[in-house]
């Protein structure tokens, strides 16, 4: 994958607001490495505001849950897309794409973008 650059966690909200909150995003890999959960994703999409319809871009982002507990896949991810992302303030999230699901809690969550803070974001 490209260079990867930290979303800061103050504008997590907006990056995954830009980015349909990963809907339709490509799932490039889902591992484990002891307690952290890694998600490479590429061609995020977002809406072109020259036409207003969704269109996909050639971003890239890395989802790292640290402090992993609870994990549990089911189906099938790399090749399939995002349908659903949701993290929850108590530390859950779940992810549903085509055709698998994954839920965990965790303790940290970072956010990696090939795009310094997303095109177009407010600086």
């Amino acid at each position: 994958m490209a260079d990867l650059f930290e979303v800061p966690p103050e504008r997590i909200a907006e990056f995954l607001d830009r980015y349909q909150s990963l809907h339709d995003a490509e799932i490039l890999s889902v591992h484990v490495e002891e307690h952290r959960l890694i998600i490479d994703l590429r061609n995020l999409c977002d809406i072109d505001p020259e036409t207003n319809w969704w269109r996909e871009t050639q971003t890239s982002a890395s989802l790292i849950f640290d402090g992993i507990r609870d994990l549990r896949m089911e189906g099938d991810f790399v090749g399939y897309c995002v349908s659903q992302l949701g993290t929850t303030d108590g530390g859950e999230v779940f992810l549903n794409g085509d055709a698998g699901q994954i839920s965990a809690r965790y303790n940290s969550f970072r956010l990696y973008s090939s795009e310094p803070l997303g095109p177009q974001l407010k600086v």
